[in-house]
């Protein structure tokens, strides 16, 4: 037979549980309803301004903690599928359309629009910055470029055939 002892922790340990709260994180879904340019959500990221900016895959949403400001074909955007969002260090944010080109954006107007060359086709599949060599990296279905000014350069060995490969993601 167990000892009482053991069967009032029991108990006591059961009913103090109902009364004990983990912490609730804060949480809010939202939608096209709500504003968001696609329920479709590709890539988030926070500025440092503290804004979301969504890629979706009906443009790119910029969320300031009350509405949503999306970008889109018609303002803009090169096309529609935004798959990757990132900014630099001066706060630039860009976003890599699928199979249509690069947008900048600086105080929420489109700036510039870059395009891969042709073979590559655009499709953009992720980018990452690197704060440390100040380069904006660009994942595509054929490699990895680096940005430089307004120029992709491919990245890759001497002697590397042209081939497909795709780069989802960038650390």
């Amino acid at each position: 037979m167990k000892s009482p002892f053991f069967l009032n922790l029991v108990l006591i340990s059961f009913f103090c549980s109902l009364f004990v709260h983990g912490q609730d994180k804060p949480f809010a879904l939202f939608t096209e309803d709500d504003g968001l340019a696609d329920n479709d959500v590709r890539d988030i990221i926070k500025d440092k301004e503290g804004y979301l900016w969504i890629g979706t895959s009906n443009g790119l949403s910029k969320y300031d903690g009350q509405k949503f400001t999306n970008f889109q074909v018609q303002q803009g955007m090169p096309g529609k599928w935004v798959w990757s969002v990132e900014k630099d260090d001066k706060n630039r944010i860009y976003a890599g359309c699928f199979s249509k080109g690069l947008a900048i954006i600086e105080k929420d107007k489109i700036v510039k629009v870059l395009h891969l060359e042709a073979n590559v086709k655009n499709r953009i599949r992720k980018l990452h910055y690197s704060d440390s060599h100040k380069l904006m990296l660009v994942g595509t279905d054929y490699g990895i470029y680096a940005l430089k000014d307004t120029t992709f350069v491919l990245l890759s060995y001497p002697n590397d055939p042209p081939q497909k490969s795709s780069v989802l993601s960038i650390t």
